[in-house]
């Protein structure tokens, strides 16, 4: 609320002074004397306010293989390949858990992020985790006080934030990544309306319902071949143990491709450095879901996938969980 009044030195109403008094808030404010004619505002002061986010997880420092799948995401940055007309470039990246998604999503997000100067957004919509997923709502409130938008200003409803973002992304080319996205209507809401961005979702699904909104690009993320898996064991255990390159190829093997399993058992391996790798492979075991669970030693092709990395135990029946007993790490279980 704007007022003038007449205030001497010290503050007193003076007859013969004049004084602006602004309370509340105001976006555009113009302070003169006189004024001739209409006054005019180009431009939106709020626009102008607008932070650039630089929300970008750091990516994974090992990388092993993907590159038909960079270029398919390559394709889509530098030809508009599978973009909407006026709309933002989408890509689904799809693959069963622990298949490397958010790791291909982040090591391409870091590429290219110079091409998309509005900034850049990330959250983990955890759609697959224990607890409850994140709301549409609650991405957008996260999403527009990053963009710089004072939280009182937020509206409560999903449908007025959407309405919001997609008018603060219009013709901005910013860069979102949508991490396991369990639902086309957990991401919908999130997707500019127009404008030069691109929009990295990963999901185990392959969300086809979000086709009917917006046209996308798949990514499928299959299993590593027999040489990526070798190539991502030995440079993650470089420096830290020696490893034969036969014990490496058969834990290659056990670990099925699955870039996590790959990982794991690479750090397994790590906390024994002094105990050959052949030893940790050989060791006694007991399955500890019994004879019905999933056991290390599958193969490719055989049902389910699970990888191990064993310690040797002092006898052939160890008491479960005492010290020195065998210790199993399933990947099903640390995914889910």
């Amino acid at each position: 609320m704007a007022t003038d009044s007449a205030r001497g030195s010290e503050g007193r109403p003076d007859p013969g002074g004049t004084a602006s008094i602004l309370s509340g808030r105001a976006q555009d404010v113009v302070q003169a004397r006189d004024i001739s004619g209409g006054v005019h505002f180009h431009g939106s002061a709020t626009a102008l306010l607008l932070s650039r986010p630089r929300q970008l997880p750091g990516a994974m420092p090992l990388f092993v293989g993907r590159r038909p799948e960079l270029e398919r995401l390559w394709a889509l940055v530098e030809t508009g390949q599978q973009a909407s007309p006026g709309g933002p470039r989408v890509a689904v990246i799809v693959g069963t858990a622990g298949a490397g998604k958010t790791s291909l999503a982040l090591r391409f997000a870091h590429e290219v992020r110079s091409r998309f100067p509005d900034g850049q957004l990330f959250i983990d919509l955890r759609g697959y985790s224990p607890g409850d997923p994140i709301s549409p709502a609650a991405a957008l409130d996260r999403f527009l006080r990053a963009m710089g938008i004072p939280a009182p200003d937020i509206p409560q409803g999903l449908d007025e934030r959407a309405e919001i973002f997609r008018s603060l992304s219009a013709d901005r080319a910013m860069l979102i990544v949508l991490d396991n996205v369990a639902t086309a209507g957990q991401a919908r809401a999130l997707l500019p309306g127009s404008g030069d961005s691109l929009v990295l979702a990963t999901s185990r699904g392959r969300l086809p319902s979000l086709s009917r909104f917006i046209q996308t690009a798949r990514i499928d993320v299959g299993l590593f071949d027999a040489e990526e898996s070798a190539t991502l064991l030995s440079s993650a255990m470089s420096g830290h143990r020696d490893a034969d390159g036969p014990a490496v190829a058969e834990l290659a093997t056990l670990c099925a491709g699955l870039p996590l399993a790959l990982r794991i058992a690479a750090e397994r391996a790590i906390t024994r450095p002094s105990t050959p790798l052949r030893v940790l492979i050989d060791a006694p075991s007991r399955c500890s879901r019994g004879p019905t669970g999933i056991c290390p030693g599958r193969r490719r092709g055989s049902s389910g996938s699970s990888a191990c990395i064993r310690e040797p135990t002092s006898g052939s029946t160890p008491p479960r969980r005492s010290p020195g007993s065998l210790r199993r790490v399933s990947v099903n279980t640390l995914m889910h």
